[in-house]
C-alpha cells in the first residue's frame, strides 16, 4: 500500500502545478482513498443546507460557515495538523485540527472564512499532516526526498477538496462583534476595547452603546469610570450601499466583586428579626426577648420585655427602648442607667458617647451617663436617626439635618430620592438614597458611592460600609472599593458591623458571620489568603462550639417551647395586615409590617384568634408541630361603594368588549392584554378595601382614576395588531399577565418607592426591550413600557395621591413588560412573528 502511495507521491511532485504545496513536508492522496490510515467524508460547504454542498455559488465577501468530517483508519499513530488551503490564497485560511491520530476515530470540524472578493472560480483543499512515524517507508521517503517532497522525514495524507463559485454580484455584508463577549463583566473604571469584523472593510460603521452612539470607527475603546453598573448592550450596525446588517452583545458592568466571604453560622433556637453588633458581643432581638452573644455565637445573657423593644448598640454598650421606658446595657448585658419619657419611643440610636431618641414629636439627646442634654420639637415625623461622638443626623421630608451636641444646626441637605438610612463614623455622614451613598464631611462631598441593588440598610465601622437590600449584602472600604458581595438564598433581614466582622441576618433566622478581609478592591493580598485560611481554622473551632451555644440559648429561653410564626393576610389581594393583635392561648403579639407576630409556646392544640380594625375577626384551632407555622385571612369590613363599582365595573365592561371585538384563531396575546387590565381592576379593588390607605375616601378615588386612566390605554393596545395578531398557536395557560401585585403597589402608594424609583425601573426595561430586538417582536412588551411611561408623566403634574396611584399601575404594567420577555409562551410566539 504504501508502495502505491509512495509513487502516486511521486507523480505528483513532478507535477507541481497539481499541488503548490507538494514540495513542503508532505505525501499526497486522492480524496477517500483508504491508506489504512484515513478515510475521508463529505467536505460540507454549507452545513446549515440538507445534503452535502461539496460546491457551492456565493456573494463577494460572503462568509461560508462548513464542516469537514473524517475517520482515522486502524494503522493511523502519532500526531496530526489539519489545515484547509484556498487557491486564492497564499497562507491557510483554516486551522480545523491539531492532535492524535487515533485509530479508529471518527471527527467532525465547523470551520469559516469569507469568500475571495472577485468573481471566479476557486478551489478549496484540506491537507492532513501526519508525524514522521508515517513514513517508515525508506522507499517511499527517499522517493520524496529525491524530488525534495520530504527533507524532516514528516508525510501526510491528502486531500480532500471542493470548489467555490464567487458570482459577479453586489459584495455581502457581514457583521460580528468580537469582543466583548456576550455576556463578559467588567468592573466599572475599566477600559472596555469594542471591536468587530466587518465585511467589506469599507462599510461604514456605527457604534451604539446602551442605545446611544458613541463612535463610527473600530476598535473602540470605553472608559467605563463613573457609569452605573448594569446590564449594557452594545450594538454595530453597518451599512454598504443600500443595505445594512447590525451586531449586538450584552455586556454586565459592575461596580463590585462577586467572590463571597470566607464565613459561618449562628443559629438560635428562635428566629431574630435584627442583629446589632458591639465591639464585643452580637445583640439579637427576637419577639420580646433580646440575646447576647459572642460574636462565636456562644450565649452571654438573655433578656425578656414585655412587648417588643426597639433596640440599637454602639462600641461599649447597646440601648433598649421598651414604651416610654430607656435602658442602656453594658456589652454583656449589664444594666447602665435607665430613664422614662413622656411619650413611647419610635426610633432610638445610640453611639459611645450618647443615645438618641425620637418620642411623641420630640428628639431627645441623652449622654453615656444617662444625663438628658436636650429635647428638641420636631416639625415632622423623621424617617432616619444616627448618632455620632460629635453629631446627630436625622432625615424627615427627604432633608437631612446635623446637629451638634449642643443642638445646634451645623448643616442640612435636601434629597430628590427618599432617604432610607443614616450612618456616622467620626466626622463623615453616610446617607443611603437607594441604590447609592453619599458620605458628607463638614457638609461637603466626600464619596458617591453606586449600589447593585437598591438598598434599605447601612452600618459604617472601623473604616467599612455594609449596604443592603432584602436580596444581597455588600461591603466597601471608604475609599469605594467592594470587598465582597453576598445573596443569601433566604435573603437579608439585617445587617450589622463590628470592628471584627459583618453580621447577615438571613430571611431564616441565620446570623452569617463574616470576619473582615484584609486590603481592598478585587483583588486578594496574600493577608487576605492567610486571613483566610486562619478563619477556615476557626471556623472549625466555632462549628464545635456551636452545639454547646446552642445549648446554653435554649436553657434561656426554656427547652420545652417551640417557635410559631402567625401570619395575618387580608382576604382581598393577599396583602399583608400590620398592627393586627394575634392571641395565641395566654400570650399576645402584634403583626410587624410583613405581617407576621412570633411566638414561642408549648407544642400541643393551641387557639388562635386574630383582630384588626377594618376587618372581621378570625379564630381557629390548630396543631403545633416543630418547625411549623400557621397563616389566618381576614375579610375586610370594608366594601365598595355602589359608585365606585359602577366606575369598576365599566372599565370590566370596556376590557370584555374590547376583547370580543378582536377575531383571530389565536386567543393567547389578546386575553394577556385582557388579563392586565382585569389585574388592574381587581388589584384597585384590593387595595381600598385592604389598606389603611385605600380606605380614605380620597385615596380611594385616586386609585379609580389611575385605573381610568389605564385601562383605555390597554384596550387600545389591544386592537392594535402588532400587538395581539403576531403569531396563530393554540391557547395556553401561559397567556396571562401576572396578579397585580398589591404588597408593592402599596410602596408606591405610602411613598417609599417614588417616581425616580419608577424611571431608573422604565430605564432598565427599555434596556431589556432594546437588547431583543432583532431576536423578537418587542411591540407588544413596548407598548406596554408606552402606557407605563405616559401614566409617569400624569403623575409627575399630579399631586398626591393620585401621582402615587399613578406610579403605583405604571409599575405593574413594567413588571407586566418584563413578564412577557421571560414567559416561554409568550417569547415563542414573540420569536416566530418576527421570523
Amino acid at each position: 500500500m504504501l508502495r502505491k502511495a509512495a509513487l502516486f507521491v511521486l507523480m505528483l511532485c513532478l507535477i507541481p502545478a497539481a499541488f503548490s504545496l507538494c514540495p513542503r513536508d508532505v505525501y499526497h492522496a486522492t480524496p477517500s482513498k483508504n491508506l489504512d490510515v484515513i478515510t475521508l467524508s463529505a467536505f460540507d460547504l454549507d452545513a446549515r443546507a440538507k445534503g452535502v454542498q461539496s460546491s457551492i455559488a456565493v456573494a463577494p465577501m460572503q462568509r461560508i460557515t462548513g464542516r469537514l468530517a473524517w475517520k482515522f483508519g486502524p494503522l493511523a499513530e502519532g500526531d496530526v495538523r489539519v489545515n484547509l488551503f484556498g487557491n486564492w490564497s497564499g497562507a491557510e485560511i483554516a486551522r480545523l485540527y491539531s492532535g492524535s491520530a487515533l485509530p479508529n476515530q471518527s471527527t467532525s470540524v465547523e470551520f469559516s472564512f469569507f469568500a475571495p472578493s472577485k468573481p471566479g472560480s476557486y478551489t478549496l483543499t484540506a491537507v492532513f499532516a501526519f508525524d514522521s512515524s508515517f513514513a517508515a517507508d525508506a522507499e517511499a521517503s527517499n522517493l520524496c526526498s529525491q524530488q525534495r517532497c520530504s527533507s524532516s522525514g514528516r508525510c501526510a495524507v491528502v486531500f480532500a477538496t471542493a470548489s467555490l463559485q464567487v458570482l459577479n454580484t453586489t459584495p455581502a455584508l457581514y457583521v460580528e462583534i468580537t469582543s466583548p463577549s456576550e455576556g463578559d463583566a467588567f468592573s466599572v473604571g475599566e477600559v472596555v476595547t469594542i471591536n468587530a469584523t466587518v465585511v467589506p472593510v469599507n462599510a461604514s460603521v456605527a457604534l451604539y452603546i446602551n442605545g446611544s452612539l458613541v463612535g463610527e470607527a473600530l476598535p473602540y475603546r470605553w472608559n467605563t469610570s463613573g457609569m452605573p453598573p448594569g446590564e449594557y448592550p452594545i450594538l454595530v450596525n453597518a451599512s454598504f450601499g443600500n443595505r445594512s446588517a447590525f451586531a449586538l452583545v450584552r455586556m454586565e458592568l459592575l461596580n463590585l466583586s462577586l467572590k463571597e466571604p470566607e464565613h459561618y453560622e449562628i443559629i438560635l433556637p428562635r428566629q431574630p428579626e435584627q442583629v446589632y453588633a458591639t465591639a464585643s458581643s452580637l445583640v439579637a432581638l427576637a419577639g420580646d426577648e433580646v440575646y447576647v452573644l459572642k460574636p462565636s455565637g456562644e450565649m452571654v445573657s438573655g433578656i425578656k420585655f414585655r412587648a417588643k423593644p426597639l433596640i440599637s448598640a454602639a462600641a461599649e454598650h447597646f440601648v433598649v427602648a421598651e414604651g416610654s421606658r430607656i435602658t442602656l446595657y453594658n456589652s454583656r448585658g449589664t444594666t447602665l442607667w435607665n430613664s422614662s419619657l413622656d411619650a413611647a419611643a419610635r426610633m432610638v440610636a445610640a453611639s459611645e458617647r450618647g443615645v438618641g431618641v425620637v418620642a411623641g414629636g420630640k428628639l431627645y439627646l441623652f449622654n453615656a451617663a444617662g444625663a438628658l442634654l436636650w429635647t428638641k420639637t420636631l416639625s415632622s415625623t423623621p424617617d432616619s436617626l444616627a448618632v455620632g461622638n460629635r453629631s446627630i443626623a436625622i432625615a424627615s421630608n427627604r432633608t437631612v439635618h446635623l446637629l451638634s451636641y449642643d443642638g445646634a444646626p451645623i448643616w442640612n441637605a435636601s434629597f430628590k430620592g427618599r432617604v432610607r438610612a443614616l450612618a456616622i463614623s467620626d466626622d463623615t455622614l453616610f446617607v443611603l438614597l437607594g441604590d447609592e451613598v453619599r458620605a458628607f464631611k463638614e457638609g461637603k462631598p466626600v464619596l458617591n458611592l453606586s449600589l447593585a441593588d437598591n438598598a434599605t440598610m447601612l452600618s459604617v465601622w472601623g473604616g467599612r460600609l455594609l449596604a443592603s437590600s432584602t436580596r444581597l449584602a455588600e461591603l466597601y472600604d471608604l475609599k469605594g472599593r467592594l470587598l465582597w458581595r453576598y445573596h443569601p438564598h433566604k435573603g437579608v433581614r439585617f445587617v450589622a458591623l463590628s470592628k471584627d466582622g459583618a453580621f447577615i441576618l438571613t430571611g431564616d433566622g441565620r446570623i452569617l458571620a463574616a470576619p473582615h478581609p484584609r486590603g481592598g478592591g478585587l483583588h486578594a493580598s496574600r493577608a487576605a489568603l492567610a486571613a483566610i485560611v486562619i478563619a477556615a481554622l476557626a471556623l472549625l473551632l466555632i462549628l464545635g462550639r456551636r452545639a454547646r451555644a446552642a445549648a446554653r440559648v435554649r436553657r434561656v429561653v426554656g427547652e420545652e417551647t417551640l417557635p410559631v410564626e402567625v401570619t395575618v393576610r387580608s382576604s382581598k389581594g393577599r396583602l399583608p395586615v400590620e398592627g393586627a393583635l394575634v392571641k395565641l392561648d395566654k400570650l399576645e403579639g402584634t403583626t410587624n409590617s410583613r405581617g407576621v407576630a412570633t411566638f414561642r409556646v408549648k407544642p400541643g392544640t393551641l387557639r388562635l384568634s386574630v383582630e384588626k380594625a377594618g376587618f372581621k375577626p378570625a379564630s381557629r384551632k390548630f396543631s403545633l408541630k416543630r418547625g411549623s407555622g400557621v397563616e389566618v385571612e381576614l375579610e375586610p369590613e370594608l366594601s365598595l361603594s355602589q359608585e365606585q363599582e359602577r366606575h369598576l365595573e365599566e372599565l370590566r365592561n370596556r376590557i370584555e368588549e374590547t376583547y370580543e371585538s378582536i377575531t383571530g384563531e389565536d386567543t393567547c396575546l389578546p386575553n394577556y392584554f385582557r388579563s392586565i387590565g382585569h389585574g388592574i381592576i381587581d388589584g384597585v379593588e384590593a387595595l381600598i378595601v385592604a389598606t389603611e390607605f385605600g380606605r380614605k375616601p380620597e385615596n380611594s378615588s385616586a386609585l379609580i382614576r389611575a385605573a381610568e386612566s389605564a385601562v383605555p390605554m390597554i384596550c387600545e393596545a389591544m386592537l392594535d395588531w402588532r400587538n395581539v395578531a403576531l403569531a396563530s398557536g393554540r391557547h395556553s395557560e401561559g397567556c396571562t399577565a401576572p396578579e397585580f401585585t398589591a404588597s408593592a403597589a402599596v410602596d408606591f402608594l405610602l411613598g417609599s418607592l417614588g417616581e425616580e424609583d419608577l424611571e431608573k425601573e422604565l430605564l432598565e426595561v427599555d434596556r431589556e426591550l432594546t437588547s431583543r430586538i432583532g431576536e423578537l417582536s418587542i411591540h407588544p412588551p413596548a407598548s406596554l413600557w408606552r402606557i407605563s411611561k405616559k401614566l409617569l408623566e400624569k403623575g409627575k403634574g399630579a399631586s398626591p395621591p393620585l401621582s402615587n396611584s399613578l406610579f403605583a399601575v405604571s409599575h405593574y404594567l413594567l413588571l407586566c413588560a418584563r413578564h412577557m420577555l421571560s414567559s416561554d409562551e409568550l417569547v415563542s410566539r414573540l420569536r416566530r412573528s418576527i421570523l
